[in-house]
């Protein structure tokens, strides 16, 4: 019985939690390899949306805890059954599903469980966006918040700078100031104590998963 917490990203705008063994060697499997890898029940897909970061709390012969099943959606979960016969586990974007993939910790992140046939229910979460915000600001001091919002602040500021001088002058001052706020912008993201920052912050929000994984072994029922 036990959490997982896993770390993926996806430029495709689809997900997929799967038997690393089980996926294709060499290049990334195409629509008729993952429809019948999911037949088989060797990978779970799970469609996101968009491109970006996702975080997976995966929930092996244990119940989801009542503080984070509350803010799972039940109109949008899935079930079904997930087969892991070599017991380790891959979760990324469907484009990382096959075993020469890199390592690449933001892309993907492996794992492992014990082998055999499992019963899954999958979520998608919905946080309120103000229980994000308490709990990282929990854990970060009045000159941290600053820091942490000072990248986008240069750039707003830079905007409304361009855009007086450039009704007062030029137009070409807009870029300019555009140009200027977006290099000050990396540059404080490129900094030691950002990155540290970011670092915290990002530990600060692993109990709010982007998708939740329950799985329950199968008794006496395998997959055939």
């Amino acid at each position: 019985m036990s959490l997982i917490r896993l770390e993926a990203a996806t430029q495709a705008a689809e997900l997929a939690l799967f038997d690393t063994r089980a996926v294709p060697a060499l290049n990334a499997p195409d629509e008729a390899a993952l429809e019948a890898l999911e037949a088989e029940g060797r990978l779970l897909r799970l469609p996101t949306g968009a491109n970006g970061s996702y975080l997976l709390h995966l929930y092996t012969e244990t119940s989801v805890p009542p503080e984070v099943l509350q803010y799972c959606d039940d109109a949008d979960s899935l079930t079904g059954d997930f087969r892991c016969e070599s017991g380790h586990i891959g979760f990324g974007g469907v484009e990382s599903a096959f075993q020469a993939f890199p390592a690449d910790p933001v892309a993907r992140t492996d794992a492992a469980i014990a082998p055999g046939d499992y019963a899954y229910t999958a979520y998608h979460t919905e946080f309120p966006g103000k229980l994000l915000r308490a709990a990282v600001e929990a854990h970060l001091s009045a000159p941290e918040r600053r820091l942490l919002k000072a990248p986008m602040q240069c750039i707003v500021v830079s905007a409304i700078a361009g855009v007086a001088l450039a009704w007062l002058a030029h137009p070409l001052w807009l870029l300019a100031a555009l140009l200027v706020g977006y290099g000050l912008s990396r540059w404080i993201r490129a900094r030691p104590a950002y990155v540290a920052l970011g670092a915290r912050c990002r530990q600060a929000r692993i109990s709010f998963p982007s998708i939740v994984v329950a799985l329950r072994a199968h008794v006496g029922d395998a997959l055939p």
